[in-house]
């Protein structure tokens, strides 16, 4: 355990704890979080997850944007059936990318870029959704939380394993919670927005 996982671990919860609240204050604890973990991964040779940082920076500098916009103060939506079922294809299709781009230029196992690339893919997904206040986003966290749990446990990095067995149960009452605040009927989508 070092200092840079410490920090890490402290701001995403409590990016993830603000997200849950629906406050805009998870925005900068995520960026900074994404920053410690930049480093962290970087020092594991974890290079979709170091690369995945940057994605995140990315995001949560246009979710905070986007969340302090006034006409961006709406209200949580949904996705349609068609529409999660073209993420999950689209998931599918960046993890093997991912996987084969990382077996093609690094020697690191093919276990760990496995975990790697699939918890990298389900991430990108998942933060672009939260970002766009779509309440499903908290389903995608559950299953890349998984992933990140057991590859955590993987690199030997037990404090970050525990902080996704949070953010696994935090992801479950972030979704209940959102669902009861959403205003928004089963079949609004996303496409238009």
């Amino acid at each position: 355990m070092s200092i840079i996982e410490i920090i890490a671990v402290i701001f995403s919860l409590s990016s993830v704890y603000f997200c849950m609240k629906n406050n805009k204050l998870c925005w900068p604890m995520s960026i900074i979080g994404v920053s410690a973990y930049a480093a962290l991964f970087w020092t594991q040779s974890s290079y979709a997850n170091f690369t995945l940082q940057f994605v995140f920076l990315g995001q949560s500098i246009y979710g905070w944007y986007f969340w302090n916009k006034k006409e961006n103060t709406r209200k949580i939506t949904r996705t349609h059936p068609s529409q999660a079922l073209l993420l999950l294809l689209l998931s599918f299709a960046l993890e093997i990318m991912a996987f084969l781009a990382i077996t093609h230029f690094t020697k690191t196992p093919e276990t760990n870029i496995l975990m790697d690339s699939a918890s990298a893919t389900l991430s990108i997904i998942a933060l672009y959704l939260m970002s766009r206040k779509v309440l499903e986003h908290w389903l995608l966290w559950v299953i890349a939380d998984v992933v990140f749990i057991a590859y955590f446990i993987h690199l030997g990095l037990y404090l970050s394993s525990m902080l996704y067995v949070l953010f696994f149960i935090l992801s479950i009452n972030g979704y209940r919670s959102w669902r009861r605040i959403s205003a928004a009927p089963p079949t609004q989508t996303i496409a238009a927005q």
